[in-house]
């Protein structure tokens, strides 16, 4: 139940601190040099923005999901 909130609290506070507005340093790297020293990050930064929003809550819910079904016939099978 704790995991839950937590996943779905971090999620709706991820949304309304305006995580997609822009970068929250201080010291902010162009975007020349992220794209030349941090190709890789570049390449995952399309996956934080706010267009994202929605597919990235519901594959983290699937996920969460899924291994809570797998722990409850985990322990069904422990019981038996």
């Amino acid at each position: 139940f704790r995991a839950a909130g937590y996943y779905l609290m971090g999620a709706i506070l991820d949304e309304t601190a305006g995580y997609a507005k822009g970068p929250s340093a201080v010291t902010t790297v162009s975007n020349e040099e992220l794209a030349r020293d941090y190709p890789s990050v570049v390449k995952a930064g399309a996956y934080f923005g706010s267009a994202g929003f929605d597919k990235t809550f519901e594959l983290g819910l699937e996920m969460f999901l899924d291994e809570m079904e797998r722990v409850r016939e985990a322990a069904r099978g422990e019981d038996r």
